[in-house]
């Protein structure tokens, strides 16, 4: 539907308003009075203010700056989920690049950084984060510009004027293309450990410059009181009143002029979400200066929608109720006072009736649908057919009804019942078909007096009697009698018979330990085979003062203190036990003190690891100039064991080596 519009624009004679700044678009190349150009990258909507980027790089791997922070730039360093919108909030590059040279220049540093290359006398300055976003956004804008008469943003990030140093501010990264892999970062966010889908970046760093653009400021025309709705399609023809302006400029509209074709507002497109078109009205002064006032007019279509929709019998839609299947059509007005076309697709569908042409027998009872139904005779019911709607069904049901029957039984044994056996006492029904072809339940009460059976397990020692029979041996008995009902019993018996414990071997292990007055404490461990038939161990020790530390079979006795002790063990079971016993003289005494002894230590000095060779040796110890003991390790009934080195520092280490005969001590020399 197309439609031609005639719109009188109603223009303010009033100058009250101010005046309407001169125009730009994006994407356009400017040449500046001191004759650097740069490219419009961004316009307010109602193109009063702007940004356009330099066509170049001012410099490349430089850094930002100092470390030191600087006083007056933007603190935006809280590493939480909004960091992001806070840093592109910042859009005052020329004051943070001002306030960065007064830092530096009042420090005196001469050095290398951002702010100080960009050319902050002619207007250039350091763009702030929220400026390289815009950069960034409306790439699409003003990138092919920029790649014909400079050159792009490159692969590199750019930095920002936005935080307070070096660690702390925000670069850039444009990626390539654009919308793909652009990415921004802040070094300050690692330190935090905050979570980021984007990498930290240590490569080279870019500066591009930026700088506001210059408005000259243009006679104000007139406006339009409201925007006004235009609805569907062009061509639209808008009419504009000859009228003169009494203001100081002297400028006039000469004759009514005719829009066909609206002009697409192009400037900043912010988010998409402006509803309307934009219109140019050009008017020239006396002295042939031409023009212009920016209006704005909200043009839309006719909105079209469809239902598709099915019910049973009738439909309302739109107020209106609808008993046949087809399509309809009515037209509205949307929100704008345009039409609203909306159509709908219906199908009306009819309920049906449904006779059963057979009676229906059952048995007690019949479920139909949601009915229980016990009695014979003509029903019917509600149900929903393919289409959703009512399907009415008529049945004429015949009930029979099933056959009880009971009876009892007792007895000894089992009892068989049409081929099934039952053992057990108890009610038991079976099934059968009677001749109106309805269940005939027989009810078998059964009282079963048999015997009983029953098994247990004992252990007891060398023998048992049992029913006037005395058992020896381990195994199963069993025993049947007649109980009082004339039925057999069996009672079972699994019978352990457990022996005594045999006698406990020898006790091996070092029984015997010498005697000394700089007795220190010692372990020393005692050994027996397992003795059969036994099922735990006890250890005992006379003297209070040593420490017994058993282990079934296995024994540790620390001797704290010279003396004489007993050492006893029992093997034990539920029959009873069995013993041994040695006698320990705990004491020790060192030997070889002028080194005749047979005893090796090599290689001396010794780097990753040595070897100890010692005659009837028992374990060794490791000691360091304090006298802190560093390793113990005992021989393993070896007389040569080998010992790692890595995890020492250089120094001279005292071994202590315990033999049968005594202890032998020798100095080691540890080298790195």
């Amino acid at each position: 539907m197309k439609k031609t519009t005639i719109i009188a624009i109603l223009l303010s004679l009033s100058t009250a308003l101010g005046l309407q700044a001169q125009e730009y678009h994006l994407g356009q190349l400017v040449t500046n009075p001191d004759g650097s150009q740069g490219v419009v990258f961004y316009l307010n909507e109602d193109g009063t203010a702007g940004w356009m980027v330099a066509l170049h790089d001012v410099a490349a791997n430089i850094p930002w700056g100092l470390t030191d922070e600087i006083e007056g730039l933007p603190h935006i360093i809280s590493p939480n989920n909004d960091i992001l919108t806070s840093a592109f909030t910042d859009t005052d590059g020329f004051s943070n690049t001002m306030a960065i040279l007064n830092h530096y220049q009042s420090t005196g540093y001469t050095g290398q950084y951002a702010a100080a290359t960009v050319d902050i006398a002619n207007g250039w300055y350091l763009p702030a984060a929220g400026q390289l976003k815009m950069l960034y956004v409306n790439a699409i804008f003003y990138e092919p510009t920029l790649t014909s008469v400079g050159e792009p943003l490159g692969l590199h990030p750019y930095w920002s004027s936005t935080q307070e140093s070096n660690e702390k501010a925000w670069f850039v990264h444009f990626g390539s293309p654009y919308p793909e892999e652009a990415w921004a970062w802040n070094a300050y966010i690692g330190k935090c450990q905050k979570t980021s889908t984007v990498p930290t970046y240590g490569g080279t760093f870019s500066v591009r410059a930026i700088r506001d653009l210059e408005f000259s400021p243009f006679p104000f025309i007139g406006f339009l009181n409201e925007p006004t709705p235009i609805c569907d399609e062009g061509p639209l023809e808008l009419t504009l009143p000859s009228l003169y302006n009494i203001d100081e400029y002297g400028w006039e509209i000469s004759q009514d002029e005719a829009f066909t074709t609206p002009i697409a507002y192009t400037g900043q497109i912010l988010d998409g979400t402006y509803d309307g078109w934009y219109l140019r009205l050009w008017a020239s002064s006396e002295d042939g200066t031409i023009y212009s006032n920016l209006v704005r007019i909200s043009v839309h279509e006719s909105t079209f929608s469809q239902t598709v929709a099915s019910n049973c019998v009738s439909y309302i839609w739109n107020g209106q109720t609808y008993f046949e299947s087809g399509t309809y059509q009515v037209t509205l007005v949307n929100q704008w006072g345009c039409d609203s076309i909306a159509t709908l697709d219906l199908t009306i569908n009819q309920p049906d009736e449904y006779f059963i042409p057979y009676p229906v027998y059952a048995c007690n009872y019949y479920e139909w649908g949601d009915m229980t139904l016990t009695e014979s005779g003509a029903y019917q019911q509600t149900f929903t057919n393919q289409y959703g709607c009512d399907s009415i069904v008529t049945m004429s049901l015949f009930i029979t009804q099933s056959i009880e029957h009971q009876f009892s039984y007792t007895g000894c044994g089992n009892y068989v019942w049409n081929g099934q056996s039952y053992t057990e006492s108890g009610a038991f029904q079976q099934t059968f078909t009677s001749i109106t072809g309805c269940d005939s339940i027989v009810t078998l009460h059964l009282n079963l007096i048999d015997g009983y059976e029953s098994a247990f397990d004992t252990t007891v020692c060398e023998s048992f009697v049992w029913y006037e029979h005395e058992c020896t041996q381990s195994g199963q008995y069993e025993h049947t009698f007649v109980t009082g009902n004339g039925c057999d019993s069996v009672v079972s018996m699994n019978l352990n018979i457990m022996p005594h414990p045999e006698p406990i071997p020898e006790i091996t292990g070092l029984q015997q330990i010498f005697v000394s007055t700089d007795l220190v404490q010692r372990e020393y461990h005692y050994y027996i085979d397992s003795v059969a038939f036994a099922s735990n161990y006890e250890w005992t020790c006379e003297n209070p003062d040593w420490i017994l530390e058993p282990s079934g079979a296995h024994c540790t006795l620390n001797a704290t203190t010279p003396g004489t002790a007993n050492l006893k063990v029992r093997a034990w079971n539920d029959c009873g036990y069995t013993e041994k016993e040695i006698v320990i003289q705990a004491g020790y005494y060192d030997v070889d003190d002028n080194h005749t002894l047979p005893v090796k230590v090599y290689p001396n000095p010794a780097h990753d690891k040595v070897f100890i060779m010692a005659e009837g040796m028992i374990g060794i110890k490791l000691f360091d100039l304090m006298g802190q003991c560093l390793l113990k390790k005992d021989s393993e009934n070896s007389d040569t064991m080998e010992i790692s080195l890595t995890n020492l520092d250089s120094a001279v280490y005292t071994i202590e080596i315990l033999t049968k005969q005594g202890r032998i001590v020798r100095k080691l020399n540890v080298t790195r």
